[in-house]
């Protein structure tokens, strides 16, 4: 799903970024692998994304716009 929606949308300056919470760093590696994401895709050990936007549950979602809010 989120391949395809940064292929449909990449000429529009769009980008997915990809956030694993896991506290081990290499348990998202498979699937990251498996998945061959062409956007970044991060592993997130400390949970600081969590904390900065408030995620409890995941999967999430958070959409950015060009100044930086979150709509």
């Amino acid at each position: 799903m989120w391949q395809a929606l940064q292929e449909e949308l990449a000429q529009e300056n769009f980008t997915v970024i990809a956030v694993a919470m896991d506290s081990r760093e290499g348990d998202p590696l498979p699937w990251i692998d498996a998945a061959k994401p062409t956007y970044p895709a991060l592993i997130d050990r400390e949970h600081r994304l969590a904390e900065l936007y408030g995620v409890v549950n995941v999967p999430q979602a958070i959409w950015i716009d060009e100044a930086g809010r979150i709509v």
